[in-house]
């Protein structure tokens, strides 16, 4: 996502370039140029309330309210067992943490409305405050990609005429279960609808293992879809075609995605295949690799 008018402008300037008789990098600047007028015409971002301020103003308590409903559908939270005489159980060796509310502004449209246009939205993410969890050890953290590997295979694949969609997994760590069993975590007072000491049944954000409970996840997923996860370069992932320029690659960081190939309809079927087996957002292309011709190369 362009953040600013002169990202959108830069990359618009970049794919400009050589790019004539390509119909898929002229749709690309279209869109870029709408992209330039599109960012420059956002009113400023509003200055963030204190949450002191924000728990007392209707719309900071409506978004707080969707959060809260988001977590509970992904059954992010577990009652602890009670025993016979109504004391909470708790689970050997208990890692006892705060939610804490993240504060932001993101511009999209109020879901709370049917007919509204996007603006600046009141978002609330609860988090965990994973700074009480000392764990220190290797198995705690997952694993950091190695961007210029990276960097290296995008160059290679735009030497070799791939193409590339993109996208990102649609809340990532809640998908994954908590590979911790012992994390309980404080509802705060003002949280609606749930005890005040609950279970962590899935990998929330701020945990000290909720990204590693994600990465276990997702290279799971990927390998039951016929994905080898390389060894050397981390969070990259490659299938192996039956077809001349049908071999498939993965690169991901954090839970953005993309996905890599030289056959334009194996990639369109991949594409298919990964959204329906992951929770993802709509695979746009990223770019069509310049051709010597174009003079880019």
């Amino acid at each position: 996502t362009l953040s600013s008018s002169s990202a959108a402008s830069d990359v618009y300037k970049r794919q400009s370039k050589g790019t004539t008789g390509n119909m898929e990098g002229v749709a690309f600047n279209t869109r870029a140029r709408k992209m330039v007028h599109f960012v420059s015409e956002r009113p400023p971002k509003p200055k963030l309330p204190t949450q002191a301020q924000a728990a007392k103003l209707p719309r900071w308590i409506e978004a707080s309210k969707r959060e809260v409903q988001k977590l509970q559908e992904e059954d992010t939270f577990l009652p602890l067992e009670m025993d016979e005489k109504g004391r909470r159980m708790y689970p050997s060796n208990p890692i006892m943490m705060d939610l804490l509310p993240k504060l932001e502004y993101k511009w999209k449209k109020d879901p709370s409305t049917t007919d509204s246009e996007e603006g600046w939205l009141e978002c609330v993410r609860l988090v965990a405050d994973g700074s009480v969890d000392k764990r220190k050890d290797q198995f705690s953290y997952a694993e950091t990609p190695d961007r210029s590997v990276m960097f290296l295979m995008s160059s290679i694949e735009a030497t070799l005429q791939y193409q590339s969609r993109n996208s990102d997994a649609v809340r990532a760590y809640l998908n994954a279960p908590s590979i911790d069993r012992n994390l309980i975590v404080r509802i705060p007072s003002w949280v609606p609808g749930l005890p005040r000491e609950v279970l962590l049944n899935k990998g929330l954000y701020g945990s000290v293992k909720g990204a590693l409970s994600w990465q276990v996840w997702i290279d799971d997923k990927l390998q039951r879809l016929g994905y080898t996860k390389c060894d050397i370069a981390r969070s990259v992932y490659m299938q192996q075609g039956t077809g001349p320029g049908e071999t498939v690659r993965i690169l991901r960081h954090s839970d953005d995605f993309r996905i890599s190939c030289m056959d334009p309809a194996k990639l369109e079927r991949e594409c298919k295949t990964f959204g329906e087996t992951v929770r993802m957002t709509d695979f746009c292309l990223l770019y069509t690799s310049p051709s010597p011709r174009d003079g880019l190369l």
